[in-house]
């Protein structure tokens, strides 16, 4: 069916199926086996705010075309914000379209001090205005298609900030224009902060690092493939007094090893994780790790 300008709030159980829907769509149901919304297809439209906002509870995107043509930076395809002290909430999105003119794709916030969280397990995000993710809460993100036109040195295609804990294990993430592909730092020096790669492939554009921030922990095990762009430096402190802390690590119970290369036609190395970390990479412009368990 073909809706607009109307509001779709689940407070239950919900199930969308596929629709043309112009408005916004909220949750706020008990975070309970059997409760919660979910999204199996459909074309959403919305011109301010967001198109799926969850506040309490689980959200689930199978799949859908989200699109946001506000021009506000807090207007957001998804978004996922606790509404009280008292809320448990989950976002899981599977698969989808997602265009974003003026914020980010896909919010995951940290609202009345309850950190949310969201899964990205695929899909194809595009933001002109923003972030293709924004997270200050818990977000792990498995697979997916980012890429951003935002024009800033203190966002990325993906930015991570206050008390996000974002945990990234592949997709393609790519900046255009004028910011890095993934920012994590905090201004007042949060000590939840925390941002963990096993695999992905980051590119970023001239003048801008692939990674800015604090620090970055390059988890490296069974599977894992890390690719590394850019032409201007692979890392970059978040602060001007401040060094970027890279950490090399493998998986607990991991008996493989891990192979470097330094270009994207060159040899593979046999390395370990202390050798990179003795390693710069402030100037390099491209790194791959891949673990490899025939040298355990």
């Amino acid at each position: 069916p073909d809706t607009a300008g109307v509001e779709i709030s689940n407070s239950g159980t919900a199930e969308i199926f596929d629709c043309r829907f112009t408005g916004q769509i909220t949750n706020s149901s008990p975070f309970e086996p059997g409760k919660g919304l979910t999204i199996h297809g459909g074309t959403f439209r919305s011109a301010e705010d967001y198109n799926v906002s969850n506040s309490w509870g689980r959200v689930t995107i199978e799949y859908g075309d989200f699109r946001m043509l506000g021009k506000y930076a807090s207007d957001c395809n998804v978004q996922t914000e606790a509404g009280n002290v008292y809320a448990e909430l989950e976002t899981v999105i599977r698969g989808g379209e997602y265009y974003c003119e003026g914020g980010d794709c896909v919010s995951n916030g940290a609202g009345a001090g309850v950190r949310a969280r969201t899964i990205i397990e695929d899909g194809n995000f595009y933001s002109t205005g923003g972030s293709c993710v924004g997270n200050a809460g818990i977000m792990t993100i498995l697979q997916g298609t980012f890429v951003s036109e935002k024009t800033s040195s203190s966002e990325g295609c993906v930015t991570n900030t206050r008390d996000g804990e974002l945990t990234i294990s592949g997709g393609s993430f790519t900046s255009q224009k004028g910011n890095c592909c993934v920012y994590s730092y905090d201004t007042f020096g949060s000590e939840l902060l925390k941002l963990t790669i096993s695999g992905g492939t980051f590119s970023a554009p001239e003048g801008f690092s692939a990674i800015k921030g604090d620090s970055c922990t390059l988890l490296v095990g069974d599977n894992s493939d890390i690719e590394l762009s850019t032409r201007f430096g692979l890392f970059q402190s978040g602060s001007y007094e401040g060094e970027f802390q890279l950490t090399v690590d493998t998986p607990a119970g991991y008996d493989g090893g891990i192979v470097y290369y330094d270009a994207p036609e060159g040899a593979g190395v046999s390395v370990t994780p202390a050798e990179l970390m003795a390693m710069d990479f402030s100037r390099e412009k491209y790194l791959r790790l891949v673990g490899d368990m025939s040298l355990g």
